[in-house]
Formats: C-alpha cells, sequence, structure tokens
C-alpha cells in the first residue's frame, strides 16, 4: 500500500511549496491519522551511555539492578525477544549448523548484528537468564541444561565480545576450531 494508495499505517501530505511534506500515522482505534508520535523509552536513552555490550544488555535487561522498572515496555520487549531467540537458537544447533560458532557467525553476517545469539547470551549470562527463564516458566533448552550441568557458565571459553575465540569443547557442545576475526570475512 503506502504510497500506491496514498495511505496506509502512514499517510503523507504535501506541504507548501518550500517545506518539509508531513507524514501521518494512524490510530488504530479510530482509524483516524494525526501527526505521528516518536515513542520516549527512558531506558533506552539511558542505554545510549553504555558502550560496553554487554554492560548494556544485561541493563536493557535488568540484570545488573539497574533496568527494566515495572511496566517498561522497552526492556519487557528485549526479554522477551531474545529469550525466545535464544531458546530456538540452542534447540536448533544441531539441525542448523554444527556449531554455536556458524550459527552465531551466519546472524551476524546475514543481520549485520555486532553479536550473534550465543554470544549475546554469553554477554547477559547465561546462568542467570536460565535463572530468570525458569523463575517466568519459560522454556529453557536442553542444549543450554547440559552446557550449565557441565559447569560451564559461557558458550565460549573466551569473551565473545574479542576479536578470537578459540575452538573446543565448551558444556559438551563443540564450539569450532580455530580463530574467529570478523574482520577477515
Amino acid at each position: 500500500l503506502g504510497d500506491k494508495t496514498k495511505a496506509g499505517f502512514y499517510k503523507k501530505v504535501k506541504a507548501a511549496e518550500g517545506q518539509e511534506d508531513e507524514r501521518l500515522a494512524v490510530d488504530w482505534k479510530t482509524l483516524e491519522y494525526h501527526p505521528r508520535q516518536k515513542p520516549k523509552f527512558p531506558l533506552l536513552d539511558m542505554a545510549k551511555n553504555v558502550e560496553e555490550t554487554g554492560a548494556r544488555l544485561r541493563m536493557l535487561l535488568g540484570l545488573e539492578g539497574v533496568g527494566p522498572q515495572k511496566g517498561d515496555k522497552a526492556g519487557a520487549f528485549l526479554w522477551s525477544a531474545l529469550s525466545d531467540l535464544w531458546t530456538y537458537s540452542a534447540n536448533r544447533v544441531a539441525e542448523i549448523s554444527d556449531t554455536v560458532v556458524e550459527i552465531d557467525r551466519a546472524m551476524r553476517l546475514g543481520f549485520n548484528w555486532e553479536l550473534g545469539p550465543f554470544e549475546l547470551w554469553d554477554a547477559a549470562g547465561v546462568e542467570i537468564t536460565v535463572a530468570r527463564m525458569k523463575k517466568e516458566n519459560r522454556a529453557v533448552a536442553p542444549n543450554v541444561e547440559k552446557l550449565l550441568a557441565s559447569g560451564k557458565k559461557s558458550w565460549y571459553k573466551d569473551d565473545p565480545t574479542t576479536a578470537s575465540t578459540r575452538g573446543g569443547l565448551v558444556g559438551g557442545i563443540r564450539s569450532g576450531r580455530g580463530r574467529r576475526n570478523p574482520k577477515a570475512w
């Protein structure tokens, strides 16, 4: 729809010469158009000040005592999306790829992510996120249970935000061989 029908979720209104066209948004309750309003999420504004990805992620998820307050929609949405992604990814390790490294690489390259799902999980903290998932009665993948039961607390031996991750067995799941250098891809 959109430009072809001149209206859809958004409607473009021609402005006077020399001025910028205005885009209106539809109110899904009344189906009337009104000026767009940019949502305000204080948590996201706070997150912009945190440089390190892991710390920013833990803050957004409320894993460090600072973060999603009751009613914080951005933090709740992120937690729901990531916990589902982590469970799905862990359930698909053998089906999609032989290693978590290959899944992370595919997601980073395919979606231009800074970190793949398992690297994100390591950055957030596997133990603490699994504890929260269990507390909320969310599904926890058997691969994650196996990882934690083996005494490991991470999918990778090294920090996932570094330029190299060495291979080897991690939690009984092969994590790849050699060095990972994203700049070389």
